[in-house]
């Protein structure tokens, strides 16, 4: 059987300002008017004094539900975000993944010294330096299977050999179980997809920083999520097209056609 939903989660799943409606709603409800009505009804006005002193708590919990439903959307406007970046690095060509990677480790202070043309050089990529040590950084840009214990072996024998002071495995996608317990006991630094994502997004923002970007029309103006192509239903504008932002309701932003 289907979980049946409640309440709070109906309200945790809405846009948090209508949690905020509620609580001023029921606050000057039980606070100031229900206490005001005359009726003959004693039981009537018992109850009505009973819920006045509760008017607080209820509207604290309204306001508590409606904090957690903000923080709710901002988590899945994150994700949405990450799942979008990457999806796009997943596509590049891996000759360009590689470049991504460089770029990403150049812009947290190393310098890149080679990178491997043509395919793979001995199990390294990009060769980066910094503050007088050497790192080696195999990339796997595989799409669907995970990244094995072999891939780090592969990369731990050729630091060794060589004299480098750090590895990185960096991936698209995640390590298998074996190949994290491998890293930990070898040194060897693990890059998943997702914390690959977040290396991608911080040298973007610092790209912002120095060069404004010209806005993404294809973007909400508002929490830069995807647009979708909707049409008025009602006003003066129904039956026009417009774009509008792909989580309504929790966010309302909206382009022209």
């Amino acid at each position: 059987m289907p979980r049946r939903e409640s309440t709070i989660d109906a309200l945790l799943e809405s846009p948090w300002w209508v949690s905020v409606a509620l609580a001023i709603f029921t606050y000057t409800a039980l606070a100031h008017v229900l206490p005001k009505i005359e009726l003959q009804s004693a039981l009537f006005k018992s109850f009505s004094l009973g819920l006045a002193p509760m008017a607080e708590v209820f509207a604290g919990l309204l306001l508590i539900i409606a904090t957690l439903s903000f923080v709710r959307t901002l988590v899945q406007r994150h994700r949405r975000v990450q799942q979008r970046e990457l999806n796009t690095v997943r596509a590049l060509p891996w000759e360009q993944f590689e470049d991504l990677v460089g770029e990403c480790f150049r812009r947290r202070g190393y310098r890149v010294v080679s990178a491997a043309q043509g395919g793979p050089d001995g199990g390294v990529d990009v060769t980066l330096e910094k503050d007088g040590t050497r790192a080696f950084v195999q990339c796997k840009h595989w799409r669907k299977s995970k990244v094995g214990v072999k891939t780090l072996r592969e990369l731990y024998g050729v630091v060794v050999a060589k004299g480098a002071d750090e590895g990185f495995v960096v991936c698209s996608g995640p390590f298998t179980a074996d190949a994290k317990v491998f890293a930990r006991e070898s040194g060897i630094q693990l890059v998943d997809g997702q914390a690959l994502i977040k290396m991608v997004l911080a040298c973007r923002g610092e790209a912002l920083g120095q060069h404004k970007a010209a806005p993404d029309d294809t973007l909400c103006p508002v929490c830069q999520s995807e647009m979708v192509r909707r049409t008025a239903r009602r006003g003066r504008h129904a039956g026009s097209e417009f774009m509008g932002c792909s989580t309504y309701p929790s966010c309302r932003g909206t382009r022209s056609v």
